[in-house]
């Protein structure tokens, strides 16, 4: 399934904040100790919010295996649905499967976004090609 986290009902806004540093030298030209490789300069970060727990996880899971349960749902896609609330919270309960589709889903969001936005450089190049032939034909007119 695509969106693991959809089948269980959570949103996952993971925001990766930082990391900062916020006594560092802006300077480092001037600065010889912003050259030196063994000063190191505080830093804090960076910081993760509104990452689904494996206590969110878990009760998502448990919510949503009642309303799919082919014993109280009596639709005749249940026991699918079931299988797949099942297969969704072994995935997301087990931490290195979880950092596993993580990255992939974060991947194939990177690629989603290079695709649209080749798209949108074809487009304007056409739009760009169009106009520039236009203004020379406009150029040429008696």
């Amino acid at each position: 399934h695509d969106n693991l986290y959809g089948v269980l009902g959570i949103r996952n806004f993971e925001i990766t904040i930082g990391p900062f540093r916020p006594f560092e030298n802006k300077n480092k030209k001037n600065s010889t100790k912003a050259n030196n490789k063994n000063s190191t300069t505080p830093q804090f970060g960076p910081y993760t919010f509104f990452q689904p727990t494996p206590r969110d996880i878990k009760r998502a899971y448990r919510k949503r295996a009642v309303e799919v349960h082919p014993d109280r749902n009596r639709d005749g896609r249940a026991t699918e649905a079931f299988l797949v609330v099942e297969e969704t919270a072994q995935v997301l309960n087990q931490p290195e499967q979880r950092q596993q589709y993580d990255r992939e889903r974060k991947q194939r969001r990177i690629q989603k976004r290079q695709a649209v936005t080749g798209r949108i450089q074809r487009t304007l190049d056409r739009v760009y090609g169009y106009l520039a032939k236009a203004v020379w034909v406009v150029k040429t007119l008696p």
